[in-house]
């Protein structure tokens, strides 16, 4: 057992380094923006976009739910976990921590097991995929979700098995989530339900173009990333 963990570990420090180490100056910045969490807040605001626009007090209770989906997810990885296992970052790693490449001089917390930005975006991703149920949603979510986990490695704040870990935390918060949506809506006043979203919460009620706006501040939010990456543009 003790010899499988060992081989796990330094699969992960191995590939981490790998990862980290495929730097160049583009990609610092990009992946700085990435993984920044406040400059997502309009693809935040977008992705509530669908049931916004419906004008209905049906907007509430997922807003709460993509609330507690944060909530938990963090609190599990950040206030449970992380103080729990006490694993070290890459970069404060005794025996790879010099060969980590930093940007910006960020290294985070002293531990990273497992990492709170997978929990929470895969928390987020899980739960609208659950509500939305359009392939075009679920495919953008799922890719912005990948992408932070992939922007955590390459700028050294965690191992792949952070990661892993925290995806799989975010998804199973995901769910219970989802539980809880469900339950809201049985106890949910008639007159404030929006009926073709209950009635149909095992389809959907929403159309590929409800999404246009969640794609495009992403797309667009890749571009303008790119453009600050390009000018060196980090703080």
């Amino acid at each position: 057992m003790f010899e499988i963990i060992e081989s796990i570990i330094d699969w992960d420090k191995s590939a981490l380094l790998y990862i980290n180490g495929m730097h160049n100056t583009f990609f610092d910045g990009f992946m700085y923006w990435i993984s920044d969490k406040w400059i997502w807040i309009p693809l935040y605001v977008s992705l509530l976009w669908p049931i916004i626009k419906r004008k209905s007090w049906g907007t509430i209770p997922v807003a709460v739910c993509l609330f507690l989906c944060v909530l938990f997810a963090d609190q599990f990885a950040s206030g449970l976990c992380k103080p729990l296992f006490q694993r070290f970052r890459p970069s404060y790693d005794e025996e790879i921590g010099a060969m980590v490449h930093i940007v910006a001089g960020g290294r985070g917390g002293a531990y990273g097991f497992i990492s709170s930005h997978a929990a929470n975006t895969f928390a987020v991703a899980t739960f609208t995929i659950l509500l939305f149920r359009n392939k075009w949603q679920g495919l953008v979510i799922s890719l912005w979700a990948l992408l932070n986990c992939y922007s955590r490695m390459y700028l050294g704040y965690h191992f792949p098995m952070d990661l892993i870990c925290g995806g799989i935390a975010g998804i199973a918060v995901g769910f219970i989530c989802w539980g809880i949506y469900l339950a809201i809506l049985k106890i949910w006043p008639e007159r404030l339900k929006d009926k073709a979203l209950c009635e149909r919460y095992g389809g959907t009620a929403f159309e590929t173009i409800d999404f246009y706006p969640f794609i495009a501040v992403f797309i667009l939010s890749l571009f303008y990333f790119s453009i600050f990456a390009s000018k060196g543009f980090i703080v």
